[in-house]
């Protein structure tokens, strides 16, 4: 099992080897986490908008349209490669999370580049 999980990883790290790289040239900070799931590869970093009410006030007025008399608590950033990237836009009522999401060209190929807001 140990050996199909290096398999995994050698494979991974050669398909996406400058993925770090393009997820830092795309948000210009690193990426917080690393998700391997089958053939796609997720870099991603979660941020906490209580630290920032001027991050936090301007999400609540972009959004306002779309999730009114709602408080964004989290954001997540990040870049999805490995799958056929596609426009998303969506809204879960019940886990009060808007996922933004478009195709993104990195060295590494074609990507998702996506937000996810998650609401209090």
């Amino acid at each position: 099992m140990f050996k199909a999980a290096f398999d995994v990883i050698n494979s991974v790290r050669g398909r996406f080897g400058n993925l770090r790289d393009d997820f830092i040239n795309t948000y210009g900070f690193e990426p917080g986490d690393i998700t391997l799931t089958g053939n796609e590869v997720m870099l991603s970093t979660l941020f906490d908008l209580s630290m920032s009410s001027t991050m936090k006030d301007y999400i609540q007025r972009v959004f306002s349209s779309i999730v009114p008399g709602q408080v964004p608590e989290l954001m997540g950033l990040g870049l999805l490669c490995g799958a056929q990237p596609d426009l998303v836009f969506s809204y879960d009522d019940m886990e009060r999370i808007l996922v933004l999401g478009h195709p993104h060209k990195v060295s590494s190929g074609d990507c998702l580049k996506y937000s996810i807001i998650k609401y209090a």
